[in-house]
């Protein structure tokens, strides 16, 4: 057994709907090929309308006098057996349940209206995406990745403030790379590159919650650290000096070696990051006028109001 509906046909001469005069069949009749079963009329006549198979009527469209419009449903019948191919176009076969409803008409403007709106919020998110990567990049130094100065005074701002409400030590630590005028004047500069981009690789590893990494610029790196100090930080500072020694540079440079000097500045309460490198500017300095290739910290001890005294010098520790 098979369901299907029959529709109003289009009577012509553009008529848009017809109203029920008569029917012929009630819901359970049986009907017959070719056998009237409604009267609708127009405003013009009265049609009969013609079932185009047999079965049994399960649904009608509705009591005389209602309106009924081209294409809506009339009766739902039930047959034995497929639909006959030459009424398929006539009538549209029904599921098991109820026909479904004709589709709302579309509203193009309120289409129009969201596909606008989900373009816009489309394009907005992107845009944000955009501008999120293009600070990155504007924190990050393009050669090796790390921070550049600027998202290196960005990431430890909020370190800082975390060891002064801590009453942590800040320290902060400058690496220059020794000599590095001479790599790129005797190797190129695409070696003095590759020498910067293994160090760089070298010490990011120290990169964590307690301490930021950066290109400062240059030959120059930067890691600031805190609540490490004494004994720890100068173990920490030589095992820097000590890795970057150690760094491979055979494919560029032969067996020459690569080093670099290491000027540390230790304060408690934690500074802001000029002070800081202030500090450590010195010690570097220290440090690459007693010979290279070695660490000098410099502790700045609070004064008497908690504040840092700049008046200790620290100590110096060759290679």
């Amino acid at each position: 057994m098979a369901k299907f509906t029959f529709n109003m046909p289009d009577i012509g001469e553009g008529i848009a709907e017809a109203e029920i005069v008569q029917w012929h069949k009630q819901v359970g009749d049986q009907i017959s090929e070719d056998e009237e079963f409604v009267d609708m009329m127009t405003d013009k006549a009265t049609v009969p309308m013609e079932s185009p198979v047999n079965g049994k009527i399960l649904e009608i469209a509705g009591g005389e006098g209602d309106m009924v419009s081209i294409g809506s449903m009339l009766v739902v019948i039930e047959v034995e057996g497929e639909v006959p191919e030459d009424v398929v176009e006539e009538a549209a076969p029904a599921t098991d349940s109820a026909p479904a409803s004709a589709p709302a008409p579309k509203d193009e403007a309120v289409e129009e209206r969201i596909e606008v709106e989900n373009s816009d919020a489309s394009d907005a998110d992107d845009a944000l995406a955009a501008e999120a990567q293009a600070n990155e990049l504007a924190r990050r130094d393009p050669l090796t990745g790390l921070l550049n100065r600027r998202g290196f005074v960005d990431a430890v701002t909020p370190l800082l403030d975390q060891a002064r409400e801590g009453a942590l030590p800040a320290a902060l630590l400058l690496v220059d790379v020794d000599r590095f005028k001479s790599i790129n004047d005797i190797y190129g500069h695409e070696a003095g590159d590759a020498v910067l981009c293994r160090i760089a690789e070298r010490i990011a590893r120290w990169e964590g919650t307690m301490c930021s990494v950066a290109r400062l610029g240059g030959e120059e790196f930067g890691l600031l650290t805190i609540g490490m100090e004494g004994i720890m930080l100068d173990r920490f500072a030589e095992s820097i000096r000590r890795e970057i020694a150690l760094c491979d540079h055979s494919d560029t440079m032969g067996d020459r070696p690569v080093t670099a000097s290491v000027g540390v500045a230790e304060v408690r309460p934690a500074p802001d990051f000029q002070y800081l490198y202030r500090i450590a500017d010195e010690a570097l300095y220290d440090a690459k006028r007693a010979g290279r290739n070695r660490i000098n910290v410099q502790r700045v001890p609070p004064r008497g109001d908690g504040a840092p005294d700049a008046g200790d010098r620290g100590v110096a520790y060759p290679a």
